[in-house]
């Protein structure tokens, strides 16, 4: 009996080895899926890191970009005195590009005077309309010398303002001393509210006290202004003008007799006689030759210098 017991696992033995082998093959099924699953979660996680990165390579760019406009921005801003100044600006440039078009429309387009590609052509007067510009002017420096530098200007207009501020005119004087002299002319433009009636007041204090009170009102009022049309109010004209030793009845009687305002016709008709159509304007004329040239615009000293340097030759 002893011997019959001990065969029954021997019959058994190979059905228990039929049923480990499914065991096996679970196992190296289960490893290949676990694997594969690693593998997978690599994948996702490298695919996820290259579009995160780039990402941030892309926000980097963007937001570099951004910084770079920003502080381009900033740069025409503190050129203009502020945002504002500049927006407003943006719109009075557009404002008389279109009158500009609309009035040159179906003529052929002529080089603007500002562009360095074309430079301000050399032109002449006759002695009749040099002295025409001379007897209609205050003069800062030596009357009589040989070139005048004639600045057509607006009291509001934020380029007339940095000329000032820049003392563009003033480095002029300095450099040419009495072979120089330059006269302030009245250009005010239809969209600077106040302008008007700020070259009226100033041309009233010219012809009350003379020159240098002409010449320290307007600088009173540049002085002041922040510009725009607006920016220095009309309420202020007689203060200004009695604050620089100008007589205050004169200046009431003159500038609310509009007694100005035949001056600053002539101003404007002078500027438009000779190119004038933006603000500031300088004709720079050698009064003894006749011959003259147009700076428009608000350029740096160098280029009145190098103006000036060919009328004198």
């Amino acid at each position: 009996m002893v011997t019959k017991k001990s065969e029954v696992p021997e019959m058994n033995e190979p059905r228990n080895v039929q049923f480990q082998k499914p065991i096996q093959d679970n196992a190296t099924s289960n490893s290949s899926i676990f694997l594969m699953i690693i593998i997978g979660l690599i994948i996702i996680a490298t695919v996820a890191i290259m579009v995160r990165w780039g990402n941030i390579a892309g926000l980097k760019i963007a937001w570099t970009r951004d910084i770079v406009k920003e502080e381009l921005l900033n740069l025409e801003y503190s050129k203009v005195w502020g945002k504002d100044n500049y927006e407003v600006i943006q719109k009075a440039q557009l404002k008389q590009i279109e009158q500009y078009v609309a009035q040159t429309k179906g003529q052929a387009p002529a080089p603007a005077a500002w562009d360095n590609t074309a430079p301000a052509a050399v032109k002449t007067m006759t002695q009749d309309e040099v002295k025409a510009l001379k007897d209609s002017s205050y003069f800062e420096w030596n009357k009589d010398a040989k070139i005048s530098v004639y600045e057509f200007s607006d009291l509001e207009c934020p380029f007339c303002i940095r000329q000032y501020k820049e003392g563009t005119i003033k480095k002029v004087l300095e450099k040419f001393g009495d072979k120089v002299n330059t006269a302030f002319k009245n250009f005010p433009l239809d969209f600077h509210k106040n302008a008007a009636k700020e070259s009226e007041a100033a041309l009233c204090v010219g012809s009350i006290a003379g020159a240098d009170k002409y010449v320290a009102f307007h600088h009173g009022i540049f002085e002041k202004t922040t510009g725009n049309g607006e920016g220095f109010s009309l309420d202020n004209l007689a203060p200004l003008a009695t604050s620089i030793g100008v007589d205050w009845a004169k200046f009431k009687e003159c500038f609310d007799g509009w007694k100005g305002a035949a001056a600053l016709k002539t101003d404007q008709d002078l500027g438009k006689k000779y190119g004038v159509t933006g603000t500031p304007g300088s004709v720079i004329v050698n009064n003894e030759t006749g011959k003259y040239v147009l700076i428009a615009w608000a350029y740096p000293f160098e280029e009145f210098e190098t103006k000036i340097n060919e009328l004198l030759k």
